[in-house]
């Protein structure tokens, strides 16, 4: 080891990168002497990965070391769908299986267990036999939950926003919020319960899209072998484990680079014959 650099909180420094900053992010840059990096570099990482996963098992550690041409990791799996339930259960199984292989490590995938959140899901009839629109009660909804900047109050040379909604103990919880007056101007009030149905579930971490399809995105370093054998790898395990009908995938990631390196190799090869 030649050199030690560690940054914590990384979200304030100017050379932050956007995606990967924050004030819960630290980075440990480690220096190795050219001598002997190639011989103690997959021992060294593996033994961190070990302790970091025995001692700080909460945290999210991604090993990775500087390239000058490429900025994806090895491996980026795109798994393409119209159903998210379906995306969901191929990324956990793609996840699995490449867990169950020694080759891959550090594996990311973004349809992890995301954040609790509450769904209202409208009645439309109901809310029309009310004389009430989804727009409305929707409104209404998030006036009293998130509230509303209703003036502002000036103060010196500032100017400090006022919102209103409703008492934290009329918010607390799902019963709370079913019983939220969705007409307040009317004489007969109507309960958020009368025209939804308000149930708690959890969120995907992140919804990607690509033309206009949604994406899964499973992510994941080599712990050995080229990034050929991965990439092939990764296509038999999918060939004997099927993710399912309606889930298609895409291999990028440096193993896309990769392939596009070696047509554009071969497309200046037959013009240099020319």
């Amino acid at each position: 080891m030649n050199a030690l650099y560690a940054v914590s909180g990384s979200g304030t420094r100017l050379d932050a990168n956007p995606t990967e900053s924050g004030e819960n992010i630290g980075k440990i840059t480690v220096v190795m002497v050219p001598e002997d990096a190639a011989e103690i570099e997959a021992a060294e990482t593996e033994r961190l990965r070990e302790t970091m996963e025995t001692r700080f098992p909460g945290a999210e550690i991604k090993f990775g070391r500087p390239e000058i041409f490429s900025f994806s990791t090895p491996l980026e799996i795109e798994l393409q769908g119209a159903d998210l339930g379906d995306l969901e259960a191929a990324g956990a199984k793609l996840v699995s299986l490449m867990e169950g292989s020694g080759r891959f490590v550090d594996i990311k995938s973004t349809v992890e267990e995301g954040f609790p959140e509450i769904q209202i899901r409208f009645d439309q009839e109901r809310a029309a036999a009310l004389g009430l629109t989804t727009r409305q009660i929707a409104d209404q909804v998030v006036r009293k939950v998130r509230g509303e900047v209703a003036t502002r109050y000036s103060f010196r040379d500032r100017k400090i926003d006022v919102l209103v909604r409703s008492q934290e103990s009329d918010r607390a919880s799902i019963e709370d919020i079913k019983r939220l007056i969705v007409n307040p101007e009317s004489a007969a009030p109507v309960t958020l319960a009368a025209v939804a149905d308000v149930v708690a579930t959890t969120g995907p971490s992140e919804i990607h899209h690509a033309n206009q399809t949604r994406v899964a995105v499973v992510s994941a370093d080599l712990a050995h072998g080229d990034l050929g054998s991965a990439v092939a790898e990764i296509q038999s395990l999918v060939a004997e484990n099927p993710l399912g009908a309606g889930v298609s995938m895409h291999v990028g990631g440096q193993g896309e680079e990769l392939r596009a390196s070696v047509m554009s190799l071969l497309f200046a090869f037959g013009l240099a014959i020319l």
